[in-house]
């Protein structure tokens, strides 16, 4: 059976990921897939609580931020976002920015930044600080910068007493002789995601949705494939794969394992994957029995199957 056809949404403007170009509204963003080929960037809606969260300079002001005396207009951009730079100057600089969000006692913020170095660096963070406590949830990313520019994320969970936050992105947590950096597409989330997700630049980036309308219904016999590159490590969070006519393919991150579900019958399958690994998945019912069988970073699992009707579920196969 073929389908017919390929709808796609999203109810607003979404930012490339790695060019920051502005994507309008029910207009797919495409990346990199396997070689020759694009895939459709498929990701959880954010709100971005940010203010000025393109980095943009008024003259020497930073609109919005707090920055320390080592931070300056890098002079270029990628795509909607500005470029800034740090330079501890020898030592005579704070490399850091910062802005103050109203949260409460037992809100959830993860801050993100964009990060790359220039040049040596002794020390750099990314994180919280409450108030009025003045305690510091911070991560230290120093070891972990390359000259290529990779996304930092940190996740806290607001104290007893919190009435606010100011959030680092970057933050040079000490006076350091050397901190020459750059930074862009900054993000925070207040009870978003306890992970990093792909830049917005202001407002809220609704959910994406990809749906494919059938002739007909799933026949007694039927196959669904799918292939994804992770985004992130599969203890991350559940992920669905594809619903259907009763039928639900998704991975549960409470026990690891890839599932296809229909009514009381699971077929279930061991599996695990890194960041930016190839996922493969193909499930669905055949002789009466639902059946799921996946490739993992380039290894085949064993196909598992649930007998129909029986409430069971399919033996656990080997993770990629």
């Amino acid at each position: 059976m073929s389908f017919n056809e390929f709808g796609f949404t999203r109810a607003s403007v979404a930012y490339h990921p790695f060019t920051g170009r502005l994507i309008p509204t029910d207009t797919p963003v495409y990346m990199p897939f396997t070689e020759g080929e694009m895939g459709v960037l498929m990701v959880e809606g954010v709100t971005q609580e940010l203010a000025n969260a393109a980095l943009m300079w008024d003259g020497a002001k930073l609109t919005g931020w707090s920055v320390g005396t080592g931070m300056s207009d890098a002079g270029y951009n990628i795509g909607e976002a500005r470029v800034i730079a740090g330079t501890a100057g020898g030592g005579t600089a704070r490399v850091r920015i910062l802005q103050t969000l109203t949260v409460s006692e037992g809100d959830r913020v993860t801050v993100q930044c964009n990060i790359r170095k220039t040049g040596l660096v002794d020390g750099l963070h990314i994180g919280v600080e409450w108030i009025p406590s003045g305690d510091q949830d911070l991560v230290n990313i120093t070891s972990m910068l390359t000259e290529e520019f990779q996304t930092f994320s940190h996740t806290a969970i607001a104290p007893a007493g919190t009435i606010a936050v100011r959030v680092y992105a970057p933050y040079a947590y000490a006076q350091t002789t050397n901190c020459e950096i750059e930074a862009c597409m900054p993000m925070v989330q207040i009870n978003g995601t306890e992970y990093w997700l792909p830049w917005h630049k202001e407002g809220t980036r609704a959910a994406p949705v990809k749906q494919i309308t059938l002739p007909q219904a799933l026949p007694a016999t039927f196959a669904i494939g799918i292939s994804t590159k992770m985004l992130h490590a599969h203890d991350t969070a559940t992920r669905t794969f594809w619903e259907c006519g009763g039928y639900r393919c998704y991975f549960d991150a409470n026990d690891e394992k890839i599932k296809l579900t229909n009514g009381t019958d699971t077929a279930e399958l061991g599996a695990v994957w890194d960041a930016d690994d190839y996922v493969g998945v193909y499930a669905g019912r055949e002789n009466g029995n639902l059946f799921i069988q996946a490739k993992i970073a380039g290894a085949l699992t064993d196909r598992v199957e649930a007998e129909a009707g029986a409430g069971g579920k399919g033996k656990e196969g080997g993770g990629g």
